[in-house]
């Protein structure tokens, strides 16, 4: 029968009763869809489980919330004749007077005559198959089957998959264990058009087919993890349709609770999707993890998808490096090899490559990245995207306008980042929702220079990791006047915003050479400054 996991937010100890006598039925079906003969004598129990607080552990660096059952939670009981051992599976669960906060559920378990309960019983019914070899019996496993693919209303909000056993032997009480670790994440700026999210825990597997080992106890068995990159990922999708997770609409705050078996974590790598299967990847983040899952402790976790907003209703992802030029390559256009890559004084070349651009001389249908016109009208904005695709992904990318660099500059610091021994100077711009990681250094000095302000390489990589973006300081080039980079005084990107027949807006450092803030300001459109290309995330 198709059964509805509910599951449960904390890791959980329920004691559980037989609260009703045995009655006999006749033509009772065990199973939803099976069909007895009508001499077939059935019996049929009613099993209530009452919630034991005293026996709930917790989260991590999170208060204890309330577990309840619910209509639609199933589970699945052992049976046995003394020949056949088999499972049956509830036919009516549910809560008393079907509250989402009850503290007592109702089970209905049906089987034939002859049969007595005599093993487990394992919530949720569906980690487990009627014809189980292995039922945990007699001294031998209990094999298990955990699902790899979850809708939210399985895993959101006070919900969880996390399994559970119970001895099931008739007049004495049940009191229900956990098998596995919890993970409860929080994730932010899922994109609106992403159909899916991917959590991929590196290798660890957290799906498929375990066994746990006899003797079975509910008391000290347990689900473990094991080296399996097959079986390492689990898919989160709304409700099985076609659909987006969040109406179309970026979803921030999605709370997922996720049984892990017990073991070691170290990486979480979540990547969101357009499509159900397959699709294009939208976001994707690894995140250090460092959990070692147990049936006592659970473990929160939070991880923003590294987007920038750029308006009240609009988030971009910056390209990964400065973009460049060269015509006599193909392709012609590429991203700088890292973040804080600038090609220096020979950056001006008709022969090589280049990063210095005139405004407007790189979009359109006829870009001329070369053009060396001192005269302001000859630099015109044909188009707002970007003409080129340098990553071969199909995005498209564009030029951040006045106003989205302006959004920007709160968050941005001026800072030094070290490269084998020599300055890089220039700006660094934290993402939304921005973790504060402890094991990166804390910025200051927003939006002012700070020679004392430094990171080293190896910390700007960790700042990276979390969706940081660097803007090298990479000066301009005239044909008039010396090229010049290199200086926290020498930020200068263009955008995509005209001014007047001679002017366009840049985001830059001020001309203070001491306390050089960021801002928006503008210069003539025949200089030749850096351009950061972004796409927006839809």
């Amino acid at each position: 029968m198709d059964i509805i996991m509910k599951k449960i937010f904390i890791y959980t100890a329920i004691f559980v009763t037989i609260a009703t006598a045995c009655s006999k039925l006749e033509n009772k079906p065990i199973q939803k869809g099976d069909e007895k003969d009508s001499d077939v004598k059935m019996v049929t129990e009613k099993v209530t489980g009452t919630r034991e607080s005293s026996s709930k552990v917790t989260i991590s660096n999170d208060a204890t919330p309330a577990f309840s059952w619910t209509v639609g939670d199933n589970i699945a009981v052992h049976v046995t004749n003394g020949v056949t051992n088999k499972y049956v599976f509830t036919s009516d669960a549910g809560a008393s007077g079907a509250s989402t906060s009850a503290a007592t559920a109702s089970f209905t378990v049906a089987y034939e005559e002859g049969y007595a309960r005599d093993a487990f019983a394992i919530y949720p019914s569906t980690i487990v198959s009627a014809s189980a070899a292995n039922y945990g019996q007699s001294g031998q496993p209990l094999d298990v089957t955990l699902p790899s693919s979850y809708t939210l209303d399985q895993v959101t909000g006070t919900t969880s998959p996390c399994p559970m056993i119970a001895t099931n032997t008739a007049g004495s009480g049940w009191t229900f264990k956990q098998l596995c670790g919890l993970l409860r994440l929080t994730v932010n700026n899922i994109p609106p058009s992403a159909k899916r999210l991917e959590i991929d825990f590196d290798g660890k597997k957290v799906s498929g087919d375990f066994s746990l080992a006899a003797p079975v106890s509910p008391e000290t068995s347990f689900i473990a993890t094991s080296d399996d990159e097959t079986h390492d990922i689990i898919t989160i999708i709304k409700d099985g349709s076609d659909v987006t997770l969040n109406n179309n609409a970026w979803l921030d705050g999605l709370v997922l609770n996720i049984s892990l078996p017990t073991g070691t974590y170290t990486n979480i790598i979540i990547t969101a999707y357009d499509a159900l299967s397959g699709g294009k990847a939208l976001l994707s983040m690894t995140r250090p993890f460092a959990y070692t899952a147990s049936k006592t402790r659970g473990k929160k976790q939070t991880a923003s998808f590294p987007v920038f907003s750029v308006s009240a209703s609009k988030r971009v992802l910056f390209a990964p490096g400065n973009l460049q030029y060269n015509s006599v390559e193909t392709p012609k256009w590429r991203f700088a090899e890292h973040q804080y890559t600038m090609i220096g004084a020979a950056r001006w070349s008709t022969s090589g490559w280049m990063d210095a651009f005139g405004w407007g001389t790189w979009t359109g249908d006829s870009p001329n990245p070369t053009n060396t016109s001192t005269n302001s009208s000859d630099y015109t904005w044909d188009s707002k995207d970007f003409v080129g695709d340098p990553t071969g992904n199909g995005y498209t990318w564009y030029t951040l306008s006045q106003s989205e660099w302006s959004y920007l500059i709160s968050r941005s610091y001026i800072v030094t980042i070290t490269d084998l021994g020599t300055g890089v100077y220039g700006a660094i711009l934290l993402p939304d929702d921005w973790p504060s990681p402890t094991s990166l250094p804390t910025l200051t000095n927003i939006r002012t220079y700070d020679a004392g302000n430094k990171i080293t390489l190896d910390q700007w990589k960790g700042f990276e990791n979390y969706g940081a973006v660097f803007l090298p300081a990479a000066g301009n080039y005239s044909k008039n006047s010396p090229y010049d980079n290199n200086n926290p005084n020498k930020l200068r990107y263009l955008s995509g915003t005209s001014k007047d027949g001679t002017n366009a807006y840049i985001f830059k450092s001020n001309n203070s050479k001491y306390t050089p803030a960021i801002e928006v300001n503008y210069d003539v459109k025949a200089s030749k400054f850096s351009v950061r290309l972004v796409r927006e995330v839809e």
